[in-house]
């Protein structure tokens, strides 16, 4: 539940490239762990909360996607306005 609270907040609120990033880590470590422990898993009955945990580890990582979405979205606009206004400074004369 608390999981899902959060999800909520990265929607709604920016975070910082760095935190994005870290939490894109700690995703895909989160889900390799989720790999190696479903490899290991000897019979059916030990996997009884593997749906629960696919669908908490699919919700967050979509969350982290559509963050990351934003993020490109806002700063990439204001990364093409400059690059275009330092290509028109360079072709003007003097």
């Amino acid at each position: 539940m608390l999981l899902l609270v959060a999800v909520l907040v990265i929607l709604i609120l920016p975070l910082p490239s760095f935190l994005l990033d870290l939490l894109l880590v700690l995703s895909l470590t989160s889900a390799v762990m989720i790999l190696m422990t479903v490899i290991f898993i000897q019979t059916a009955v030990d996997s009884t909360a593997f749906p629960m945990v696919l669908l908490v580890s699919t919700i967050a990582f979509a969350g982290l996607i559509m963050q990351g979405n934003f993020v490109i979205i806002t700063k990439g606009a204001t990364r093409i306005a400059e690059v275009a206004a330092r290509f028109t400074l360079d072709a003007l004369p003097g």
